[in-house]
């Protein structure tokens, strides 16, 4: 239940990250139509994406590899990410204040990082659903043999020096 919870909250954290990336580009874009200084925005869009790609990295290596997600946790990331994915579309079918944020950030931008953060923890799991936990038991056990050194390896018919094959 605890391990549910932090996958869930840890989703939730990666959402607002993206939001706020998505907010500090607006706010960019607003500085260089007031200032006519576009190379913040220039970066930004270049920078923005990369820092939300390595969030999205980590968190898949945490919910596949280090604390595997259970199956209701992946159908929660599946929803959850279905409907921040097409958040837009959906505020497009239902106009109206019923939103208790902003959406400007989201909505004036044609690649939301939040959107790409849904995108992702709907791909997240797919593959938890689909292959269950990522490193089976080939490499666990190439980890502990890892650890165990040279003695290993000779216990497996290996010498140390020469190379397998």
């Amino acid at each position: 239940m605890r391990q549910s919870a932090l996958h869930l909250a840890l989703l939730g954290v990666l959402f607002f990250i993206g939001y706020q990336l998505d907010a500090l580009l607006v706010a960019l874009k607003v500085y260089a139509l007031q200032s006519f200084d576009y190379w913040p925005v220039v970066l930004a869009a270049g920078t923005l994406p990369l820092v939300m790609a390595a969030l999205e990295l980590g968190l898949a290596w945490w919910v596949l590899v280090r604390q595997p997600m259970t199956v209701s946790v992946g159908a929660a990331y599946l929803v959850i990410g279905l409907l921040v994915a097409y958040f837009v579309s959906i505020l497009k079918l239902f106009p109206g204040h019923w939103v208790p944020f902003d959406t400007a950030p989201m909505l004036s931008l044609a690649l939301s990082q939040v959107s790409q953060a849904g995108a992702f923890s709907v791909i997240l799991a797919l593959a938890r659903l689909a292959f269950g936990r990522i490193g089976g038991r080939a490499e666990r056990s190439f980890r502990l043999s890892a650890r165990a050194g040279a003695g290993a390896t000779r216990a497996a018919g290996h010498s140390a020096s020469s190379p397998r094959r």
